[in-house]
């Protein structure tokens, strides 16, 4: 065997030149808690397994895509269509039989030693559980065709999350970065967020 039919075996077997070069080995790692504060969708186990977290220009393709949802009067339906072409980072399982694809997530290190995670789904929270979309209790607003996630967790994995649910978010284009508006006042909607794997 030559010396290039050798290197070009190696590369076939990891798909590509370009993936080889460009993709990062995925990560695996597990939240769990529980929902509260909704009507519907109080008491439900939610699972979030992350296996790679976004690029910047991988936010920035979602990021954008959710800016033209949120000027929208009244949403765009189907949000999973305008974010086809990007890849999935992970999953949020509930109690049922279906899963929420996240488009984007985002980890960054809190002062205190704890971690800020945001991800965002590619469709209302709660639309795969009977009887449809999750909102905060007393919410009048309709309910957007994505769900923002934010959930912060001390240094030993265990904390709190909310969601975009009745709740203003922001977004640094500079950054490619979204967080819920004043969190500290947003009402908790996931208790008892634990890192169940990974780190």
């Amino acid at each position: 065997m030559t010396k290039c039919l050798a290197i070009a075996i190696a590369l076939l077997s990891t798909g590509s030149v370009a993936f080889a070069q460009t993709t990062k080995p995925p990560v695996s790692i597990e939240y769990s808690g529980t929902t509260a504060g909704l009507a519907p969708g109080s008491g439900v186990t939610l699972t979030f397994r992350i296996f790679n977290w976004s690029t910047a220009d991988d936010r920035q393709r979602v990021l954008q895509a959710v800016m033209t949802a949120s000027k929208e009067n009244s949403g765009i339906p189907d949000l999973t269509k305008l974010l086809a072409s990007n890849p999935s980072m992970g999953q949020i399982w509930t109690e049922g039989p279906g899963g929420y694809a996240l488009k984007y997530t985002h980890r960054e290190e809190l002062p205190d030693g704890g971690q800020r995670i945001v991800v965002i789904t590619d469709r209302p929270i709660g639309a795969l559980n009977p009887p449809g979309p999750w909102k905060a209790e007393g919410q009048a607003t309709d309910v957007a065709p994505f769900t923002v996630i934010e959930m912060h967790v001390t240094k030993d994995g265990k904390g709190e999350g909310k969601m975009s649910l009745g709740v203003p978010f922001t977004i640094d284009p500079g950054d490619h970065t979204v967080d819920l508006s004043n969190y500290a006042a947003a009402p908790v909607t996931i208790r008892n967020v634990q890192l169940r794997r990974g780190a």
